[in-house]
């Protein structure tokens, strides 16, 4: 299913334009990518991206950033019931983690020069927590939580300092119960991560997200998607419409 939700983003927005940036990620470790929410979609978040960020959460501890004054303006709108659906699903996400006021605090929080327009960056975390019932049942209750970083200018993006890239990555490795070292070394640097050029990507896999570019450059993307390699048999498939 996750692959499915990237496979459908791509269809139907590209890598450089839907609401979430840092796409395709790797089918084995997900979870080395930094996820962004693009500065201009944060008003029309769409479903498919909402539920892929919610699915990776629910399996990993990820990375997510966004745009602090985009954001700041976003839930100011959403405190006064300004915002309504199709609008509401990048605020669906922020509330698996918090209300608005806790975000609000948050994003406050991080000291920044007025002038600066800055990305605003937090790891995700989920755990089970047991809630006894009064018959002696126990209920488990899934619940998410942040790891809150830090903000940086663009110069200071990870996609830009490589050093800031690695030690992402590293980090992201250990909070999801892996060493660096179990990792292929080329995932772990910005330059040799890309999914193009990296031999860590199964050449099957390259070619589907090749024939996904390919069809998001040539088909209406109002008509449903049907993912897979482009073949006649495959069994990867996917029909949405909004």
């Amino acid at each position: 299913m996750c692959q499915n939700l990237q496979h459908l983003c791509i269809f139907k927005y590209g890598l450089d334009e839907g609401p979430i940036k840092g796409l395709p990620f790797h089918p084995v470790y997900p979870f080395l990518t930094q996820f962004e929410v693009s500065y201009h979609n944060v008003f029309y978040f769409k479903k498919e991206a909402y539920l892929l960020l919610w699915y990776l959460v629910d399996l990993y501890t990820i990375s997510v950033c966004f745009n602090k004054s985009a954001v700041l303006v976003y839930l100011a709108h959403a405190a006064f019931n300004q915002v309504h659906p199709p609008e509401d699903f990048f605020l669906k996400f922020l509330l698996l983690f918090g209300n608005i006021p806790f975000w609000q605090q948050k994003i406050r929080s991080i000291p920044s020069n007025v002038d600066e327009d800055l990305q605003f960056a937090f790891w995700t975390s989920r755990n089970n927590r047991s809630l006894p019932n009064p018959d002696g049942s126990i209920t488990w209750r899934k619940e998410y939580h942040t790891i809150f970083l830090a903000a940086y200018t663009e110069s200071q993006r990870p996609q830009i300092n490589n050093g800031n890239y690695l030690v992402m990555t590293q980090m992201l490795c250990s909070l999801n119960g892996l060493t660096p070292a179990e990792v292929p070394s080329s995932l772990l640097h910005y330059e040799s991560a890309n999914w193009k050029f990296n031999d860590t990507y199964p050449e099957e896999w390259r070619q589907n997200i090749r024939y996904l570019l390919q069809q998001y450059h040539l088909t209406d993307r109002t008509e449903d998607y049907s993912g897979g390699t482009g073949s006649d048999d495959s069994e990867a498939t996917i029909n949405y419409s909004e």
